[in-house]
C-alpha cells in the first residue's frame, strides 16, 4: 500500500508537467510571466519521499539530488517526468495501450455468435423468437454494448466457478 494518495501523486505529477511545459515556453519567448510555482520547490521530506517513489515506478528521473557537507543530501534541480510519467498523469495514452489487449470482434460475427448461443438455450420458443428479433435489430453500437455487458458477466461468473477456470487456464499457460 503507498504511504501517498493517488490523486495527491496525479496532482503532483500534473503541476510538475505544466511547470516544465511553461518554462521550457518561457526559455524560447524570454517571457516567464506564465511560469507556475515549482511543484517540487518544497524541501520537506513528504516531498523527496514523494518524489521518490514515483522515480521508483518510473515516472520521475530524479536525478536532482547531489551530496552537500558530509553526508546531507539535498535536492537541487528539477524532477524530470518522464514519459511513462506523463502518460500515467494524464490517464494512460501510450502506456495504457501498450498493456491493453484489443480484441476485434465484427459486429456481424458477434451477432452470429449471440444467435447461435440464443437458438441452442433451454428458452422456451417464444422467448427465443423475441431475443433473436432483438439481436436482428441491434445496431453496431448496440451489439458492441451487449459483448461488453457479456464479457463483465462472464468474468463475473468465472470468479465464481475460479478452481474449474484454473483448471481450463493452467494447461494453456504452461505451452
Amino acid at each position: 500500500m503507498s504511504q501517498f494518495d493517488m490523486e495527491e501523486l496525479k496532482t503532483f505529477m500534473r503541476n510538475l508537467i505544466r511547470y516544465e511545459d511553461a518554462y521550457l515556453d518561457a526559455m524560447e519567448t524570454r517571457d516567464d510571466s506564465n511560469v507556475p510555482p515549482n511543484p517540487a520547490a518544497d524541501q520537506s521530506a513528504h516531498m523527496d519521499r514523494m518524489i521518490k517513489y514515483l522515480a521508483d515506478f518510473g515516472m520521475l528521473n530524479a536525478d536532482c539530488y547531489t551530496l552537500v557537507s558530509g553526508n546531507k543530501i539535498m535536492r537541487s534541480g528539477l524532477p524530470l517526468p518522464t514519459a511513462a510519467g506523463r502518460d500515467w498523469a494524464f490517464g494512460g495514452g501510450i502506456t495504457a495501450d501498450k498493456n491493453t489487449v484489443t480484441v476485434n470482434i465484427p459486429a456481424d460475427d458477434l451477432k452470429r455468435i449471440l444467435k447461435g448461443a440464443i437458438t441452442e438455450s433451454d428458452l422456451d420458443d417464444m422467448k427465443k423468437k423475441s431475443l433473436l428479433n432483438h439481436v436482428a435489430a441491434l445496431s453496431s453500437k448496440g451489439v458492441g454494448t451487449a459483448a461488453q455487458e457479456l464479457v463483465k458477466q462472464m468474468v463475473d461468473h468465472s470468479m465464481t466457478h475460479m478452481p474449474s477456470l484454473s483448471e481450463l487456464l493452467l494447461p494453456l499457460l504452461h505451452k
